[in-house]
């Protein structure tokens, strides 16, 4: 991401214009041809000779340069100290306090001389040997090979991804969007840990998201913020969408719009957003044995009360009168698990299916949450709980458990 100094935009009637590049113009073809050349000749060398070649090949060049530099310098591989180098960097001070308590020296050349001269090393070399953990000592292991319309792109969706992080509010609509989309962007929202709200757009394949920017909140707001601004990598990967985001660059300034879609040239990448299964549950899949219900992972949104929606992680694979499913709520999810408790509570023999609900053990410090467990019936009967991640064996009990359950789940 860029810093605030290297952000370039416009403000004109409210609205924000990032100052992107144009890929189609062939000056600035040109000019970033120019930095992917030198930068494919910084290869083996060091931080500071990089910063100086990359200073050099900019000459004349005023496009944005600066920020295509920082944007390099992440992207590249860097060297590490080997893991004896702390080690042998405390025992070179030591000496060399033991040196200064020992003679007694007219200047700070004499004593760096004779130093040296104790080491059989040349002073240059003790000096880069001492800090060679400091960056501009730091050597390029590995250069990123990209095209010069990707670093194009990269620098666009950088500047729009920075302006983010001063973001009070996102409100995102897709005009058109599958089931399965729908489900791997409400769970990029519940990855990320984003205040949201989602529901239905005005046709059955639209879907609206109201999300809490990092200037709406007191607390955490900058780690809040690095979450929010990684939104902007997962609608890379969606289609027909529109956003529109309410910044203020600083503290007391005026609220600005910032407007994207899927036409903005920041790029787009294909979807890598997919379910995660431990190595167990996946070899419980391929070695399902005895009599339990089986289960798999699914693509399923669920529609609740109030046009509200669960997002479940599994589904039952066993013969039952109505599908059987499985969400799963980690210590991040306690709300979303209070308000999901209390639609089920009410409204749950109103659906035509079973929701299980698995529960991480450290939610339970909450006393209210803990408490509205422990009274809840629907729980008791249909929910598990869990630490860190549910063991096969775990689900499996708990969805045989669901299907003996005597309390009503289907309306008559």
């Amino acid at each position: 991401m860029l810093t605030k100094d290297l952000l370039k935009y416009k403000k004109r009637k409210g609205v924000l214009y990032p100052e992107t590049l144009d890929p189609s113009c062939s000056h600035t073809h040109a000019a970033v041809s120019g930095f992917v050349d030198t930068l494919k000749r910084c290869q083996g060398h060091s931080q500071e000779e990089v910063l100086h070649l990359l200073d050099e090949s900019a000459a004349g060049e005023q496009i944005h340069w600066s920020g295509l530099r920082k944007i390099a310098l992440d992207k590249i591989k860097w060297s590490n100290p080997d893991p004896e180098y702390y080690q042998q960097r405390i025992q070179t001070v030591l000496a060399a306090q033991k040196l200064r308590c020992e003679q007694l020296l007219n200047s700070l050349h004499a004593y760096q001389e004779l130093f040296a001269a104790e080491r059989s090393q040349s002073y240059a070399t003790i000096s880069t040997e001492l800090y060679q953990d400091l960056p501009q000592n730091c050597q390029a292991l590995e250069v990123p090979q990209m095209s010069v319309e990707a670093w194009i792109l990269l620098y666009n969706f950088s500047q729009v991804q920075s302006l983010l992080l001063r973001a009070e509010k996102g409100n995102i609509q897709f005009e058109k969007m599958s089931t399965s989309e729908a489900r791997r962007f409400i769970r990029v929202l519940k990855f990320h840990r984003l205040l949201a709200e989602w529901g239905a757009g005005d046709t059955s394949e639209s879907l609206h998201a109201e999300i809490t920017g990092p200037n709406a909140i007191t607390g955490s707001a900058q780690s809040y913020g690095l979450q929010f601004a990684k939104l902007l990598t997962a609608l890379k990967s969606f289609t027909h969408w529109e956003a529109v985001f309410t910044l203020k660059l600083t503290p007391k300034g005026t609220p600005l719009q910032l407007q994207l879609s899927d036409k903005s040239p920041i790029g787009k990448t294909t979807p890598s957003f997919t379910q995660h299964l431990p190595e167990e549950h996946l070899n419980a899949l391929a070695d399902q044995k005895g009599n339990l219900p089986t289960f798999q992972s699914c693509e399923t949104v669920l529609t609740l009360s109030g046009e509200k929606t669960a997002v479940p992680d599994f589904k039952c694979q066993a013969e039952t009168p109505h599908p059987t499913y499985v969400e799963i709520f980690h210590r991040w999810h306690r709300s979303q698990l209070c308000e999901r408790l209390t639609d089920l509570e009410k409204s749950s023999q109103h659906y035509p299916f079973r929701l299980l609900l698995g529960v991480d053990r450290s939610i339970l410090s909450h006393p209210e949450t803990r408490q509205a467990l422990e009274k809840s019936a629907y729980f008791q009967a249909y929910g598990f709980l869990f630490r860190d991640f549910p063991s096969t064996k775990i689900i499996q009990n708990s969805l045989h458990k669901a299907l003996q359950s005597d309390v009503p789940q289907d309306p008559e």
